[in-house]
C-alpha cells in the first residue's frame, strides 16, 4: 500500500498536488499544519475532490509539524476536520483519551490513527 503525504499551505495547493499523484496512490494523507487558518468549508470542496481514500493530520511543532498555534485551537480544529468525513485522522499518542473518545462519538466512521513520532530511535517495542 502507498501512501503520499502532501502538506501545502492552502486547499488549491493541495488539490494541485493530489491531482499530480492520486493515480499512484493507495491513500493520501493530507497535512493542514501549514495551512494559516482551517476554513471548513474549503475544506470540504478539497475532500470531494480527492478520488481515494484521505488521512488528515494536524501535526504540532513537537511531533513533526509545524502548526504553530495553541494546543487547545488545534484540538479544535482537529475536532472540526471531523466533520468533513475523512477517511483517517491521525491524533499523536500525546493526545489524552477523554479528546479521543469524544471524537469518535462525534464521528464514529472516521478511522483514528493513534500515531508516535520518536526522532533520534527506533524503540524496541
Amino acid at each position: 500500500m502507498l501512501v503520499s503525504v502532501v502538506s501545502e499551505k492552502n486547499t488549491d495547493d493541495v488539490i494541485r498536488r493530489v491531482n499530480e499523484i492520486s493515480s499512484d496512490s493507495d491513500i493520501v494523507e493530507v497535512g493542514f499544519d501549514k495551512f494559516h487558518s482551517i476554513d471548513i468549508d474549503d475544506i470540504k470542496l478539497l475532500r470531494e475532490k480527492i478520488n481515494c481514500p484521505v488521512i488528515f493530520t494536524l501535526r504540532s511543532t513537537t511531533q513533526g509539524g509545524v502548526y504553530q498555534g495553541e494546543e487547545a485551537k488545534r484540538l479544535s480544529e482537529l475536532m472540526e476536520l471531523g466533520a468533513v468525513n475523512p477517511d483517517y485522522i491521525d491524533f499523536e499518542y500525546t493526545i489524552n483519551d477523554g479528546f479521543i473518545k469524544e471524537f469518535h462519538a462525534k464521528y464514529p466512521d472516521v478511522k483514528i490513527i493513534r500515531s508516535y513520532h520518536n526522532f533520534e530511535c527506533t524503540p524496541s517495542d
